[in-house]
């Protein structure tokens, strides 16, 4: 998950979180007060019927109540007011029809001696709930009746819910526009770190890939990130002076070296190929040919390692010129036929008598030969086989180094052409094999540079394929 994601993701979790907290604990506290709210009228209620039964006994009429108990009727949540005397006789209801009748619900009855306003809610048999109030009427100290006072618990449970949500509209819009606002500034916040973030990365990944000329553009923050994008400039720089003083190096060690290797190997061929090679016994012409195979290989590694420098450093020169291939190719597999016999390992040549010659540069496109041959000897078991071989397309010949090796998986196929990379680094060192990793980078390089193209094709188990394609020169 990338991090302006997961910034985003964090920041407004948070802020949901905050706000959800906040509107449960204000619905919580809301809800409280409004119900304390709604029982609070309730008692004021039950105790102004009680004072409004009271004057009926001082009164002895009740008249004086009849007004007060229609104005309570006209409550929608009220079922009933009723004014009781102390034997449970009806002196004013709200219902005319039980004036002087003695009340019926013994319960209500039994709430005749309570010293202080209470409440029972009671559940009817169509499952709605009554909530009847009951209060006591004093007289000079003395119980003189009760009042009770009925509500429809339902309707006012629906009262107070609407109530409650129409007060809530407007902290809900409020936090809706608040989440809202505060998922713009997440998202512009997280856009604001993360792309400086990425133009690091990218920094420091074509850092990581050699190209160190490469400068952050965001070293004119004036914030943390600026700080890291101008440390990492001054790094590159540093790396790039490093690597300039290390190519050069390189450069005039390789040089130095091809030399006297280019003369020790000649020397050793000019002895084996002396018309009195006979008169040498057989275990010095063994350890000439083993000289002659060492010199090979370190002119092959001298060769590359110079070569990477002045690929590095943009020096390679490049001569095309019309090439046959026939004479190179063939000289390619003599070199090798020593090496190859060494390690049991049968190579070929399979060149056509004609062949249209190529362009491109022969000391160039032989070094490349080497590096695909010397691999392909490598990468056999004993008892295998490498096969060197050309064919000609319209406008084009490719040539083929094909080997009955261990293969090269899928995954690593994308990097088999970068420089330092070797594929299988533990399968190598079981089977000791030595390399710099740069073979194949000189490849691709010089055969592009040569206006060609190298391919591989290689299954596990089965083998590898390279090939080499040259454009045919005009005349």
């Amino acid at each position: 998950m990338r991090i302006r994601t997961r910034f985003s993701l964090a920041f407004l979790g948070n802020t949901f979180l905050s706000l959800a907290l906040f509107a449960g604990t204000y619905y919580y506290v809301q809800k409280r007060a409004a119900i304390a709210a709604e029982r609070a009228g309730e008692l004021q209620a039950a105790e102004k019927l009680a004072s409004v039964c009271r004057l009926i006994d001082l009164a002895g009429s009740p008249a004086v109540a009849v007004d007060y108990i229609e104005q309570v009727k006209k409550e929608p949540s009220i079922i009933f007011g009723v004014c009781l005397d102390g034997s449970g006789k009806v002196q004013a209801h709200s219902d005319p029809r039980w004036l002087g009748r003695t009340w019926g619900d013994m319960r209500d009855l039994g709430m005749m001696n309570i010293s202080s306003p209470q409440s029972v809610v009671v559940g009817q048999g169509d499952g709605s709930l009554t909530r009847k109030w009951f209060s006591t009427v004093t007289i000079g100290g003395r119980r003189a009746g009760l009042a009770v006072l009925a509500y429809d618990e339902n309707r006012v449970q629906d009262n107070m819910r609407r109530k409650f949500w129409g007060m809530m509209r407007v902290p809900v819009m409020v936090a809706s526009i608040t989440f809202a606002l505060s998922a713009f500034f997440a998202l512009a916040l997280a856009w604001n770190l993360s792309q400086p973030i990425g133009k690091l990365v990218e920094a420091t990944r074509a850092i990581g890939k050699g190209e160190l000329e490469t400068q952050t553009p965001i070293a004119s923050r004036n914030d943390e990130l600026g700080v890291l994008a101008q440390e990492i400039n001054v790094m590159a720089a540093r790396l790039k002076t490093l690597d300039e003083l290390k190519q050069d190096f390189v450069a005039n060690v390789s040089h130095d070296l091809i030399s006297p290797m280019t003369a020790m190997s000649m020397l050793v061929s000019n002895i084996l190929s002396d018309k009195e090679r006979s008169q040498i016994p057989a275990k010095y012409l063994n350890i000439l040919m083993m000289v002659k195979d060492c010199a090979t290989r370190l002119s092959m590694l001298v060769g590359n390692v110079l070569s990477a420098a002045k690929i590095k450093a943009g020096r390679m020169e490049y001569h095309l010129a019309r090439l046959d291939l026939k004479p190179v190719l063939e000289n390619i597999v003599s070199l090798y036929s020593m090496l190859a016999a060494s390690e049991q390992i049968g190579l070929t040549a399979e060149i056509p008598d004609v062949l249209s010659p190529v362009l491109a540069d022969g000391q160039h496109l032989e070094q490349a030969l080497m590096n695909l041959v010397s691999n392909a000897i490598k990468f056999t078991p004993s008892a295998g086989s490498v096969t060197v071989s050309a064919v000609e397309h319209p406008g084009a010949v490719e040539i083929r180094v094909v080997d009955t090796g261990a293969g090269i998986a899928p995954e690593e196929m994308t990097h088999l052409f970068e420089r330092f990379y070797q594929a299988d680094m533990s399968a190598q060192r079981r089977k000791k094999i030595k390399g710099t990793g740069l073979g194949l980078s000189i490849v691709k390089s010089s055969v592009e540079a040569m206006g060609g193209r190298v391919a591989v094709n290689s299954q596990i188990g089965e083998g590898t394929t390279f090939s080499i394609t040259l454009p045919v020169a005009r005349a």
